[in-house]
C-alpha cells in the first residue's frame, strides 16, 4: 500500500513523506540535506518524463527534468508547494 511505500522511503531516503491527500504527498529534506532530487514518471506507464517542468507555487523558483526524469532542488530551507507539469 501507499503509506508502507511512503514509510520505507522514509527509513532508506534523505527525505520525510507525508500523504495529506489521496493524491497529495509533501516531500521534505531531512535536517541538513543540502538537495531534494527526485524523478518524474507517467502515472500509467512508468516511463521517465524528460522536459517536465517543476516550479514553486509563488514562483520562486522553477526546474525541469533531464532525459532520465530526473529533477534537482536546491533546499532553501523554506517551504514551497511544487508544481509539476
Amino acid at each position: 500500500d501507499l503509506q508502507g511505500i511512503l514509510n520505507y522511503l522514509k527509513i532508506n531516503t534523505p527525505l520525510v513523506f507525508t500523504q495529506i491527500y489521496e493524491r497529495f504527498i509533501t516531500i521534505n529534506l531531512k535536517d541538513g540535506m543540502e538537495t531534494l532530487c527526485g524523478k518524474i514518471v507517467d502515472s500509467q506507464s512508468n516511463v521517465p518524463l524528460a522536459g517536465a517542468t517543476l516550479y514553486s507555487q509563488d514562483r520562486s523558483f522553477n526546474t525541469t527534468t533531464d532525459s532520465k526524469g530526473m529533477f534537482y532542488i536546491a533546499n532553501d530551507n523554506s517551504n514551497h508547494i511544487i508544481i509539476v507539469s
